[in-house]
């Protein structure tokens, strides 16, 4: 069942006007391709989407799963409250797919994500309220029901579900991956093949890290000797959500060096290995073009231990506005007086420098040129504060409103310009359909488009 027409009629209604929901977002499977796609995966988180946001476990989840052969994954949030009780009052299932707008009873398989433990207790209101049995007997039983399958950063810690009967059909413990790669492709081809749920579940068990949560379970968590390029996350769904669009996340070591007994880090995510500073610009570059990430997060438990940190700040400055460091131990920077002269630069230095360019830039309008306020024209000043002077604002938005052309046209332009060092403005009209996207998501789809059209523009 596809329930798009419900969200066209009732998302004015729903929280942020539905933008959680809206689904489609940059680097997303189209809805079209559910029929090719017999393999789907909807990964859902247990918390909302505002509570969820900043988080990339899932976009990370999404293209793993997009890279394997007739896979559709979708992603799926946690109604907040107000919603749940739309979503209540006209029978929609609270796992429901973001961009295709389908049921979770309509996947193969439902990946839920446990970031803290104490989000287990939504589990059992999302499947009930989705139409899905509570009893992995029941589930067993029921052939067009999905595999639940649960995995995260907490999923180490949910001996609470196991059970004869439990509420998931199986636990993943892991970040490898080519490992997380290999556990859908072998329920694809179990699927596929026909074999029922019992004997798929049977063959995940060999899966390293992977468990049917029943009474003392036993399994080996796999670490590699070294992070696969797989793991970063380069071209995931841009989320349509102000706080988050144009930051990305860059792994760029995995597991800790110390043997701190107070800290659980040091002894369950060893070995301790690093992204060579030369894959760290390879990825970075990517994520840049395809996500266009402008605020680059270093994801990394301790990010000065790396061996090769310092190279990677420079690579990385000449690349993104702001960079993002977090996870550190103080004693690291106290016997590291560079580290802190590096903090202050990168806090302070670099994006005080892109601010005060940009607002230099948008003083210096001409006649060729127009307000970022502007949408339709003269009179449409939004008091942006890139205008000096009232007299300056009001010759630019007194500017009539030049002949459109459509994107093939700027494509065109911008080839015949790439020999030459030209600075230029133009003006996007929103289609009708996209009305209400928050305006930060149109420019970074636009600063994607542009950075594919040409290389240059990524290390620009």
């Amino acid at each position: 069942m596809d329930f798009t027409n419900w969200y066209q009629e009732n998302y004015p209604y729903l929280s942020g006007h539905g933008l959680w929901l809206r689904g489609n977002e940059l680097n997303t499977i189209s809805a079209r391709e559910w029929d090719s796609r017999p393999f789907r995966v909807l990964i859902s988180r247990l918390s909302t989407y505002r509570d969820t946001v900043d988080s990339f476990t899932h976009t990370l989840l999404y293209q793993l799963i997009s890279r394997i052969d007739g896979a559709f994954p979708d992603l799926a949030w946690l109604p907040p409250p107000k919603d749940a009780a739309l979503f209540d009052r006209d029978n929609i299932p609270w796992l429901l797919g973001a961009t295709s707008k389908r049921p979770g009873r309509d996947f193969s398989v439902i990946a839920l994500s446990l970031s803290i433990v104490q989000e287990m207790v939504n589990i059992p209101a999302m499947l009930e309220r989705s139409g899905i049995p509570l009893s992995h007997g029941e589930r067993t039983a029921d052939p067009a029901c999905p595999l639940v399958i649960l995995g995260g950063a907490s999923a180490l810690y949910t001996s609470a579900l196991f059970c004869d009967d439990p509420l998931i059909d199986g636990v993943f413990i892991g970040e490898d991956a080519s490992t997380i790669s290999g556990l859908f492709k072998l329920i694809r081809e179990g699927l596929a093949a026909g074999s029922g749920r019992a004997e798929i579940l049977d063959r995940l068990t060999g899966v390293p890290g992977f468990f049917i949560p029943k009474h003392f379970p036993r399994t080996r968590v796999f670490h590699a000797a070294t992070i696969s390029g797989a793991q970063l996350l380069t071209s995931g769904p841009v989320l349509t959500d102000v706080t988050a669009v144009g930051r990305g996340h860059l792994q760029i070591s995995e597991g800790c060096a110390c043997f701190c007994g107070f800290c659980a880090e040091s002894f369950v995510r060893k070995p301790y290995r690093e992204l060579d500073a030369d894959t760290v610009r390879s990825a970075a570059l990517d994520a840049k073009k395809n996500m266009a990430v402008y605020d680059c997060e270093l994801y990394s438990f301790n990010f000065s231990m790396h061996r090769n940190w310092y190279r990677i700040q420079a690579d990385l400055a000449s690349l993104f506005p702001s960079i993002g460091l977090k996870s550190q131990r103080f004693d690291a920077i106290a016997n590291d007086a560079g580290l802190l002269d590096w903090l202050h630069a990168l806090d302070t230095g670099v994006s005080v420098d892109f601010l005060a360019h940009q607002w230099e830039a948008a003083r210096r309008f001409d006649d060729a040129g127009h307000c970022a306020g502007t949408v339709k024209g003269a009179g449409t000043c939004r008091f942006c504060g890139a205008c000096a002077s009232d007299e300056t604002r009001q010759r630019i938005t007194a500017l009539p409103e030049r002949a459109p052309f459509p994107a093939s046209e700027l494509r065109r332009r911008m080839a015949s310009w790439r020999e030459a060092e030209r600075l230029f403005h133009f003006r996007v009209a929103v289609l009708e359909k996209a009305a209400g996207l928050p305006r930060a998501i149109v420019g970074i789809a636009l600063g994607r488009a542009l950075m594919r059209v040409d290389e240059r523009l990524v290390e620009g």
